[in-house]
């Protein structure tokens, strides 16, 4: 959906007949739709950085007193390792 709202050019969206059918609201989320996690703007996906990029972080991190990590976009369910990152960074 959000390609075919971002890109130029046609697209297409198919939706099975049950989901078709269902009601429009029920004023319940399902319980992976956590309330503003995503957004209505598409945004490019976020690609893992190249190993220059990385070791270059690393190196701007190491040693440092005060670290403070800020994750966006596609950091859910990565608290372990930004918590690794952090403790390697400042042991």
């Amino acid at each position: 959906m959000r390609i075919a709202l971002a890109q130029r050019g046609p697209s297409h969206l198919a939706f099975p007949i049950d989901f078709q059918n269902a009601p429009a609201d029920s004023g319940k989320r399902f319980r992976r739709n956590v309330k503003g996690h995503t957004s209505t703007i598409y945004r490019p996906p976020v690609r893992v950085p190249c190993r220059q990029d990385l070791d270059a972080a690393a190196w701007a991190l190491a040693g440092r007193s005060r670290i403070a990590i800020l994750a966006g976009a596609g950091a859910r369910g990565g608290t372990d390792e930004l918590e690794a990152v952090a403790d390697a960074a400042h042991p």
